[in-house]
């Protein structure tokens, strides 16, 4: 399916806002965010989209835009939401970006990915550059591998357990001695169902 490259533009910004905060930008606020002069240039936009099925507005309500999930091949679109390195917050990406995910590796929750930055994280398999496919929900499963946002700065990417009261967070290595927190410590990002990696 043909998209103008402002088309393409303003439907990754719908989907990161979406996932971030929830609810779509007004028509205001996409057209600062793209600089431009009229609402009515971002309301033609999303008739377009519209139009092409990739999004469903309701008339009466300004900011009620959903997202179509429209296959793409045998694969989904699924907004990149930052770069991640272990022990550090997790990085805003400027430029909006979505990649293509396969479908086998997403279930019915949202879905959204992280781009591992530096190799703090090889001990769990997961490369600089990695794609992270992190399932979006905060009730894991023990043995899932889990990115949890401590003490809301940093982020670690760790084998989740339950401890009594609190949690424990596993590292493959087995010279890494487990984490162990009060729930109230630690905050489930999402729980990682899949690693997208490029071999060039």
């Amino acid at each position: 399916m043909f998209l103008t490259k402002r088309q393409s533009q303003i439907l990754e910004y719908l989907r990161k806002t979406l996932a971030t905060q929830g609810y779509a930008p007004s028509l205001e606020e996409t057209a600062a965010h793209f600089n431009l002069s009229s609402v009515g240039t971002v309301h033609k936009h999303l008739k377009a989209l519209e139009d092409k099925g990739l999004i469903r507005r309701q008339w009466n309500r300004s900011r009620a835009i959903e997202i179509v999930d429209v296959p793409d091949g045998k694969a989904r679109r699924v907004p990149l939401l930052g770069l991640v390195s272990n022990g550090k917050p997790i990085e805003a990406i400027t430029e909006l970006e979505s990649v293509g995910v396969p479908e086998e590796m997403l279930g019915r929750a949202k879905a959204f990915l992280l781009r591992a930055k530096g190799d703090g994280m090889c001990d769990e398999g997961i490369l600089d550059g990695d794609y992270l496919v992190v399932e979006q929900r905060e009730d894991p499963r023990d043995g899932e591998t889990v990115v949890a946002l401590i003490d809301g700065e940093s982020v670690s990417v760790r084998r989740y357990a339950a401890n009594g009261a609190g949690i424990r967070l596993e590292s493959n290595n087995s010279r890494n001695s487990p984490r162990h927190l009060d729930s109230d410590r630690c905050q489930i990002q999402g729980v990682i169902v899949g690693v997208l990696r490029h071999f060039r």
